[in-house]
């Protein structure tokens, strides 16, 4: 059998030759097994493929190993498979590969697997994918892992995929990314996770993102995290929140920032908040704004607290408003305290208010003057008094204007008291009315000067009633002068007899 000539064999018939034994076969030349018929190497059995040398694999053309039936294939070893040339591994028929074992698969040399078509690669069963080894699935070229089909990317294990060579791991499309699961997807390590492309991160489904731990979170790549789509932001559980890092605030756009639900707001540490981009602050919903604590609320720099609309300042709760510090109240532009609400203004403690910047003060209008209560009003100081506008004072209530000291009283503008409520005058207490400066009185209008009553007429200086305009003067009551009177007999001195 050994000796016999190459046209001799090929003109045997294929019931002869499945006659031969495979120690027969074993015997034949491996030239003349390579001159064998395309016709002859699909008859042979079993029996005689199990025969063939690690040589004659060698001598099979191309043509031959494409003639090679599916269960031909099964019964190779995987000692005859690792024998086939390189070049002809890509004849095979996706028929043929798709009933070999993982072993035999395995038997498959780093540059055989390489010189398989994607349209091989993309034959493989997801049983065989399944069971390939880390070795075999980083043979693959980046050109054969991109032809992967989305269910063949599935059977990969989590121990394939956290195996993978980066430049396969990102062959592969979106679309594929798109069909990896939770699992899947959070078997990836930190190194791979960091080299991910955009495209390819956006494909990833808020499940599997959710897959991930907040180390393999903050191994992200900045730029890929700002490429995240709203939806996979608004998808982020607390614990993936929490592996930003302060690149990945940075990156963040406006619409991945209005995105953030307030639960997602409320995990977010004071760092992450302040390295969040003045732009984009103002970008952050009603209700994640309400959901912060003081200390994240204090977080934020003067720039981002500048940033924010006057709406979202209007959205902060009365408690968020009591526990701001006063640089960060007065970060606040005049335009923001202008929209605070009169129940905001309400929650502002005495320290809060004494230490407010006059145009902050100045900016609140007459509805937010009108809501404080006497305790606050009265925790001004002179300074603050002294350049409020006559609007805001005339709306004070009368409670709070007999909360002021008569210091404080006195250190109002004379514009301001002449622009006082005849109510408002006649509600002054003994204490305020002595704080009047002679300015004060001059500036008092004929209205307010016949507004003082009886008391507030004798509580009077000499020199606060030398200083009422002449005009005025005689809007004095007849009841405020009589009790005058009657109050500078009493201290006179009775003279002795």
């Amino acid at each position: 059998m050994g000796k016999l000539e190459t046209a001799d064999l090929r003109a045997v018939t294929t019931a002869a030759l499945n006659g031969l034994s495979s120690d027969q076969v074993g015997a034949l030349a491996s030239d003349a097994v390579g001159s064998l018929t395309t016709g002859q190497v699909a008859s042979l059995g079993t029996a005689q493929i199990k025969g063939l040398t690690t040589g004659d694999m060698v001598a099979l053309t191309s043509a031959q190993v494409a003639a090679i039936n599916s269960t031909q294939a099964g019964s190779l070893s995987t000692a005859q498979i690792a024998a086939l040339e390189t070049g002809d591994v890509k004849s095979l028929t996706t028929g043929a590969l798709r009933n070999l074992s993982s072993d035999q698969l395995d038997a498959f040399t780093s540059d055989q697997l390489r010189a398989l078509s994607s349209g091989q690669v993309n034959s493989l069963t997801t049983s065989q994918i399944n069971t390939l080894g880390t070795a075999d699935l980083n043979s693959l070229t980046s050109g054969q892992f991109a032809n992967l089909s989305s269910g063949q990317v599935q059977a990969l294990t989590n121990t394939q995929l956290a195996n993978l060579a980066t430049d396969n791991l990102n062959a592969l499309g979106t679309s594929q990314f798109a069909s990896l699961s939770s699992s899947q997807f959070g078997a990836l390590t930190t190194g791979q996770l960091g080299k991910l492309e955009t495209a390819d991160l956006r494909a990833v489904t808020t499940a599997a993102l959710n897959g991930l731990s907040s180390d393999q979170v903050g191994s992200l790549a900045s730029d890929a995290v700002g490429s995240l789509t709203t939806a996979q932001v608004a998808s982020l559980g607390t614990a993936q929140i929490k592996g930003l890092t302060t690149g990945d605030m940075v990156a963040l756009t406006s619409g991945q920032v209005a995105a953030l639900n307030s639960t997602q707001a409320g995990s977010l540490s004071t760092a992450q908040l302040a390295a969040i981009e003045t732009a984009d602050v103002k970008s952050l919903t009603t209700g994640a704004l309400r959901n912060l604590s003081s200390d994240q609320l204090d977080a934020f720099t003067s720039d981002q607290l500048r940033a924010l609309s006057s709406g979202q300042i209007n959205s902060l709760t009365t408690a968020q408003v009591n526990t701001l510090g006063t640089a960060d109240l007065n970060s606040l532009t005049s335009g923001q305290f202008a929209n605070l609400s009169s129940g905001q203004v309400q929650a502002l403690t005495n320290t809060q208010l004494s230490n407010l910047a006059t145009d902050n003060l100045n900016a609140l209008g007459t509805a937010q003057f009108a809501a404080m209560s006497s305790s606050q009003f009265g925790a001004l100081t002179t300074s603050q008094l002294g350049k409020l506008e006559t609007a805001d004072l005339r709306a004070v209530t009368t409670a709070s204007l007999n909360g002021l000291s008569s210091d404080q009283v006195g250190a109002l503008a004379s514009d301001a008291v002449g622009s006082l409520t005849t109510t408002q005058v006649a509600s002054l207490g003994t204490a305020q009315i002595k704080g009047l400066t002679t300015g004060d009185m001059v500036a008092l209008t004929s209205g307010q000067v016949a507004a003082l009553n009886s008391t507030q007429v004798t509580g009077l200086s000499t020199a606060q009633i030398a200083a009422i305009e002449t005009a005025d003067i005689k809007s004095l009551t007849t009841g405020a002068l009589r009790n005058r009177r009657r109050s500078l007999r009493s201290r006179r001195p009775t003279s002795s007899r």
